[in-house]
């Protein structure tokens, strides 16, 4: 029988969409961690606190019950009301969350004692509108200036946040309430009386606003009880059928797990939907993530992979933005919508520093038309393959080598560009950092894959001298890179070639890419998969990303 492994920090996250609910497993949270309710890159929620007679309730169990949702249960101590004292573990709390464009809460107050009982209960909201980035390094600056209001006859406490044009609000509203609630002392307070066997009840939802046309819409009261549908649309999703249950116990979580990453972007077209890079702090548009995402996930969600082509099209880049590491044909990597990028403090608005999703972008139109056979989809978006493969001839080679190397421009920039993007990801034999430009191994199989796709791509509209012209210079790249990245001595490829033209000679998980580009001779790749497998590379778990072995490598960096 599989036995589940609980893994990561002590806290419950929930999202839906760009909305992300950080807590600890009390439902608290603590601005001096990396705890909120975020959305589009801005904390709303920076504090959160829940008291009962000016004393915390005691936390039973607290779980995510969907990748939306979360409960939290919990008892009192001795507590002590106008009539005397409340006996301990006489009342039953339960906390209920629901992320959908907002967050609805739903909390419950049974009495289980023999008598009624008389409960100040006090929720604490704060608002510190941290940009993403500033919470993520835990150096948080307050640049603007932050205003709240109490509105009794509407019931809402209104926080708002304005730096120049940047501005951000966050309207807490006590929807359904068994009593009146206030406002006193920085807290919503509700004075209650519960009779034995009795249930007392409030709700309350966080509406994050981010622009002046539209308010975010969240779900009713009970909200935890209700189907997902209720949470917004579904993609369609593929099942399989099998007796193996362990099999489909990893289907389905996986399918939920790629539903938990679907982004909708709202300034962008309604229905069109992207993968988010991750949860908590990249759940936005990266172009190498979604597009990743789209060919490992084409048979459960071409939706996404189709949303991935349409909104990168639309930001592909069309100037010269070197603060950006913006170039012609070249596709983003990564898109901000916080205060620092707004304000131009940092350049993701969007920003490029990446060199694979150029390529990457004409591998997956290429996948989405081999499982979907939509022709439109390639006349559609074949003038942005070729502004690619522009970009990858010219811009994607700097100094005319025939071989891929980035190097940032920006003096916000990434150092590193490929896809393991860390300062300190690409180290040379002694563990001191390669220097640019760095050519890595795997931009070299992508571009190799890209070539060819876009070659059977023109085939197929009616183009076949520039089908020919693509294959000839695929043909090249495939003998130059097998002649110059091969490590004879490890039988794999180089990490890549530093900005000296000298190979890195590190030994890496990056040379599994080249197989999946088919760029490896197939007398090769059985040597490539036994050098992945060795001991100092395989975990047991996974392919590590680094040797074992090499003065670099440390499991925590």
């Amino acid at each position: 029988m599989p036995l589940a492994v609980p893994v990561g920090p002590s806290a419950v996250t929930i999202n839906r969409d760009d909305r992300v609910v950080v807590s600890q497993p009390d439902a608290s949270i603590r601005a001096d961690h990396d705890e909120g309710f975020f959305a589009r890159d801005t904390r709303f929620v920076s504090g959160y606190g829940l008291w009962l007679n000016g004393q915390r309730p005691v936390l039973l169990n607290s779980s995510p019950i969907a990748f939306f949702s979360a409960r939290f249960e919990f008892t009192n101590e001795a507590l002590l009301d106008t009539e005397g004292p409340i006996e301990r573990h006489s009342l039953s709390v339960r906390l209920d969350r629901t992320v959908s464009g907002g967050v609805h809460e739903d909390l419950d107050i049974v009495n289980y004692g023999r008598r009624t009982v008389y409960l100040t209960v006090e929720i604490a909201i704060e608002s510190d509108f941290a940009d993403i980035f500033d919470v993520k390094q835990r150096t948080l600056v307050r640049r603007g200036v932050v205003n709240s209001r109490w509105y009794r006859s509407r019931r809402e406490l209104r926080t708002s946040y304005a730096n120049r044009d940047f501005r951000r609000e966050l309207v807490v509203a006590i929807d359904r309430s068994d009593s009146v609630p206030q406002f006193a002392n920085g807290r919503l307070v509700f004075v209650a009386a519960v009779a034995p066997k009795g249930v007392w009840h409030t709700c309350l939802k966080w509406l994050p606003v981010t622009s002046s046309r539209r308010r975010p819409t969240v779900l009713p009261c009970n909200a935890l009880e209700r189907v997902p549908p209720a949470a917004g649309p579904r993609l369609p999703t593929i099942r399989i059928e099998t007796p193996n249950g362990v099999v489909r116990a990893a289907w389905d979580q996986a399918a939920s797990d790629m539903e938990a990453l679907r982004l909708e972007d709202p300034t962008f077209e309604r229905g069109v939907f992207i993968a988010a890079a991750g949860v908590p702090w990249f759940v936005t548009l990266f172009g190498r993530d979604s597009l990743v995402f789209a060919m490992q996930g084409i048979s459960g969600y071409p939706e996404l992979a189709a949303g991935a082509l349409r909104r990168l099209a639309a930001l592909q880049a069309t100037d010269d933005d070197p603060e950006r590491d913006m170039e012609p044909g070249k596709i983003p990597h990564e898109i901000r919508h916080g205060e620092l990028a707004q304000l131009g403090i940092l350049p993701f608005t969007p920003y490029y520093g990446t060199h694979d999703a150029t390529s990457l972008f004409v591998i997956v139109l290429s996948y989405l038309y081999q499982w979907t056979s939509d022709r439109s989809l390639l006349e559609r978006y074949l003038p942005n393959a070729e502004a690619a493969m522009d970009w990858i001839d010219h811009h994607g080679d700097r100094d005319r080598d025939g071989f891929q190397e980035y190097a940032t421009r920006s003096s916000h920039g990434y150092y590193n560009q490929g896809w393991k993007d860390a300062g300190d990801a690409v180290p040379e034999r002694d563990g001191s950092l390669a220097p640019l430009p760095i050519a890595l191994c795997e931009l070299q199989g992508y571009v190799y894959d890209a070539k060819l796709r876009l070659a059977d791509i023109h085939e197929l509209l009616g183009q076949p001298d520039r089908a020919r012209k693509l294959r000839r210079q695929a043909s090249r790249l495939y003998q130059r890179v097998n002649d110059r990245f091969w490590w004879e001595a490890e039988g794999t490829y180089y990490l890549g070639l530093n900005g000296h033209k000298q190979p890195i000679e590190t030994v890496a998980s990056n040379a599994g890419h080249l197989l999946a580009s088919g760029i490896v001779p197939p007398d090769r790749a059985g040597r490539v998969v036994a050098r992945l497998m060795a001991d100092d590379m395989w975990s047991g778990w996974g392919i590590r990303t680094l040797s074992t072995d090499h003065p670099a490598y440390n499991p925590f960096s």
